[in-house]
């Protein structure tokens, strides 16, 4: 391969090989070609690009290359020479033939059929269906002839769908609003670049904006935000217009660089709708010098794919060099690039510089009171805003955790006391407690409480009042009552408590359950659990839990007869 960056593309391609199959085939194939007079550099190529055929055994690969000369005609000197190898190896004879019926089909002669397999084999690799659409589209409704396809070959080459429909679509609203004269080919325009066709046939012509999108690929509402985000960027850049082809130019090689690492068509327009301003980004200067900043420190191809499509916004948090040193501590504290990136996804607004001023020191701090560095992570991944303040402050939270609140290190509860105090001023917990004293609770109920389920403190003052107003006054629940069952309080109450509360009421009122069975025995349950015991069966709660759950009558109709039909 000549070197580890070739090795490493080779290694990615889907082709299903066996370690043994190196020197038992890979080889002998490729000294094969050499015997033939292919230089190395040729071999390397297309064994980059589809390694399948080198993994055949040397003898059906030999018969491959002769045929290729003796029965396509092409030259192994011709480009095309590779093409037809691997059509005749990863294709049957029968199959190929079948493949050139359908151009028969269509009209085509021997002569042309010959004069195709020698000048663009690849198109017989393509399924017979991909071939009739082609086909169809190009003699049936353009009414092109096998003559003028045989001397166009770029019309046959290109995807359909990518490529010539967008274009023929945008051509057409041109030609049919006197922006370009009527005879215009498609042909012309085929074999230009995106780039070169958006400047000159789609950004002038605010006509044929939503055309293109649309058979490009993006919807016309992401069209259109995408665009008026960028001409908002570009304008307090202070780009004038002057500077579109540069622009076209520049974001058509980030969109070719996103490929190149392995990102694929609907993962560049995710990032492209999320953060529009990445196609702004000069890719030698920037994205290339970040690749491979982050390659230096073991983050994979795929692995900085990835982290774009999760986090686009990563690119704009400053230079590579601030950047890998935070990415890099993250490493160290989270262990490793997938746990680093689902970090990343869920802190999407993160500043990288938090990370050795707040993070770093704050974690450190943590270690030197004994937690585990897993039960970090595992907090950390759930919810970082915790360790983004200040170390005094963040130092005087932990103790007041213990101190305060009661609640050991070592208790699950921790962190959601952690949070709590950094994330609430003493005088906003004091508030919600006078909530629960308006309820009628003791001090060393709300003590119990503040130890017990302390995240309870974090809800608004309007949450705390809607579920006691519930749970005390509707149902007559006691404080002593309701602290031992604590999935009475840590349950949503418009998600989970009502539908469910309304739910068994009907059941009970039906005689379908017994009138002593307690809501608190349902709350515990999976949701798929309590459909399938207390819903599904009983067609006369379906409204009542459709409309506390929002979920819609359809779909509880089709989850009962599912049941229905499973229990017969």
């Amino acid at each position: 391969m000549g070197c580890e960056r070739l090795v490493i593309r080779f290694l990615k391609k889907k082709c299903r090989w066996r370690p043994s199959s190196v020197p038992n085939l890979l080889v002998p194939n490729i000294n094969l070609l050499r015997s033939y007079g292919i230089s190395i550099e040729s071999i390397r190529k297309f064994l980059v690009r589809s390694p399948s055929p080198f993994f055949r055994r040397i003898e059906v690969l030999e018969n491959a290359v002769i045929k290729v000369e003796e029965k396509l005609g092409i030259s192994r000197l011709s480009p095309q020479f590779f093409s037809g190898v691997y059509l005749l190896t990863c294709n049957s004879e029968k199959t190929i033939e079948s493949r050139q019926k359908v151009f028969r089909s269509f009209g085509w002669t021997e002569s042309d059929v010959a004069t195709l397999s020698s000048s663009i084999p690849s198109l017989l690799a393509l399924s017979e269906a991909t071939i009739k659409k082609k086909l169809d589209f190009f003699m049936n409704k353009l009414g092109y002839e096998p003559s003028f396809l045989s001397k166009r070959w770029n019309l046959l080459s290109y995807s359909l769908e990518k490529r010539i429909l967008p274009r023929h679509k945008t051509l057409i609203v041109l030609k049919e609003k006197g922006f370009i004269k009527m005879d215009y080919l498609l042909e012309s325009s085929v074999s230009m670049t995106e780039s070169r066709f958006l400047k000159k046939f789609v950004l002038p012509f605010k006509e044929v904006h939503g055309v293109y999108s649309q058979h490009a690929g993006f919807s016309k509402q992401q069209a259109l935000s995408t665009s008026t985000k960028l001409a908002q960027r570009r304008l307090r850049q202070g780009r004038k217009k002057g500077s579109e082809f540069y622009f076209v130019e520049n974001a058509n090689s980030v969109i070719t660089f996103f490929k190149q690492i392995g990102l694929e068509q609907s993962h560049i327009r995710n990032v492209v709708v999320s953060e529009p301003q990445i196609l702004l980004c000069n890719v030698d200067r920037t994205l290339i010098p970040k690749i491979q900043a982050f390659h230096n420190i073991g983050f994979s191809g795929s692995d900085f794919g990835e982290l774009i499509r999760v986090n686009p916004f990563t690119f704009f948090l400053g230079s590579h060099s601030r950047i890998v040193p935070a990415i890099q501590a993250l490493r160290e504290i989270i262990g490793c690039e997938h746990l680093v990136i689902r970090f990343l996804k869920k802190s999407r607004r993160l500043r990288l510089s938090y990370v050795p001023k707040l993070l770093q020191p704050n974690v450190a701090l943590l270690r030197s009171y004994g937690i585990s560095i897993e039960s970090i992570r595992k907090y950390l991944l759930r919810d970082v805003s915790p360790f983004l303040q200040n170390v005094e402050f963040f130092e005087n939270a932990v103790i007041k955790v213990e101190e305060e609140l009661g609640i050991s290190r070592e208790s699950p509860q921790f962190y959601a006391g952690l949070y709590l105090l950094t994330r609430n001023s003493e005088k906003t917990i004091e508030s919600k407690r006078k909530v629960f004293r308006s309820f009628g609770w003791t001090e060393s109920d709300i003590a119990t409480l503040s130890s017990s389920i302390p995240f309870l403190l974090a809800l608004s003052e309007a949450t705390i009042k809607k579920k006691l107003d519930f749970l005390m006054n509707e149902l007559g629940y006691e404080p002593s009552y309701l602290l031992k069952r604590c999935n009475l309080l840590t349950c949503s109450l418009g998600k989970r408590i009502l539908p469910r509360h309304n739910t068994l009421i009907v059941l009970k009122e039906k005689g379908f359950i017994k009138m002593d069975y307690l809501l608190e025995s349902s709350l515990s349950m999976t949701e798929s659990r309590f459909l399938k015991k207390f819903v599904l069966p009983f067609k006369e709660v379906h409204g009542v839990y459709s409309q506390h759950a929002g979920i819609s009558l359809e779909l509880l109709t089709l989850g009962s007869s599912k049941t229905d039909s499973n229990a017969a």
